[in-house]
């Protein structure tokens, strides 16, 4: 396998499992607990380290991760709270690869 690179299988509408090229792999799902809530969860498989090396670069793998689902979480949780405040109450279609649709 090419070193970097990861295949990804979507499972099941909130089931994922991403294999990454240096020998370990994820997976995370989500569960919707209400109309604006859902719980995240995820887990990382690695190979045991030969090295502190290696360890370290599994842990900060690990910090990635969270991180990343914390800012995707954001935005989910961001664009909830917009739409709740009714502030805007239209939304304006677009076209899937193209510019913005005009008003019929």
């Amino acid at each position: 396998m090419i070193r970097g690179a990861w295949i990804r299988f979507q499972l099941f509408p909130n089931f994922v499992v991403l294999f990454w090229g240096q020998g370990w792999y994820l997976t995370y799902h989500y569960c919707r607990r209400s109309y604006n809530s859902h719980i995240f969860e995820g887990t990382l498989y690695f190979a045991q380290p030969r090295t502190p090396r290696d360890r370290v670069a599994q842990e900060l793998a690990a910090v990635t991760f969270k991180e990343f689902g914390l800012q995707d979480a954001n935005t989910l949780e961001a664009t909830q709270s917009m739409v709740e405040s009714r502030v805007v109450d239209k939304f304006r279609a677009q076209r899937p690869g193209g510019p913005a649709a005009s008003p019929a």
